[in-house]
């Protein structure tokens, strides 16, 4: 699933998630595709809802946009 930055702080990007994760509280791992030969494990994944925005994927990595191969 193609995820779009939605904000940046020059640290972290800010993935907009389609829909609310099952427990948005427990810290996550993720495996990501972030370009043509990229691909990432993240452990210990904060997601968090952003007034305005919805649910997002906290990650210190920062492209237009990302592919999200898993999500635990």
């Amino acid at each position: 699933m193609r995820l779009k930055l939605v904000r940046a702080n020059g640290v972290h990007g800010y993935y907009l998630l389609p829909k609310k994760p099952n427990n948005p509280l427990k810290l996550s791992t993720v495996i990501i595709k972030a370009g043509p030969k990229e691909y990432y494990e993240a452990k210990d994944v904060v997601i968090n809802y952003e007034p305005g925005i919805g649910w997002v994927l906290i990650l210190p990595i920062i492209r237009d946009e990302i592919e999200l191969l898993y999500l635990d």
